[in-house]
């Protein structure tokens, strides 16, 4: 099973701009509301990609509202603007990872 998430993190694209390590990133323990472990999973590919290049099919996979781009850019535009960081250019990791144990 494959899973697809966004999220912006400077620290970690400044990780992948400079090609320093990743370790830790390939797999990792998904915790619930309460920090219980709920499953592990392993990441596939991630990349640097600016909100205006997310693609349809990334919205679409990331599963959200009715799926569709527009959806995706309104819902993380507002989300991006409450925290202060929107920009149209602002480069978001692009994270496709699976499931590979489930606790």
């Amino acid at each position: 099973m494959t899973f697809l998430t966004f999220f912006y993190n400077y620290l970690l694209s400044e990780e992948i701009t400079n090609n320093r390590s990743m370790e830790g990133i390939l797999k990792k323990t998904i915790k619930d509301g309460n920090e219980r472990s709920v499953c592990v999973v392993r990441t596939t590919v991630i990349r640097l990609v600016r909100f205006t290049d997310v693609t349809e099919e990334m919205a679409r996979k990331k599963g959200e509202g009715d799926l569709s781009l527009s959806y995706w850019r309104k819902e993380h535009q507002n989300f991006f603007e409450r925290e202060g960081t929107y920009s149209e250019n602002m480069e978001l990791v692009f994270e496709e990872f699976e499931l590979i144990e489930t606790e």
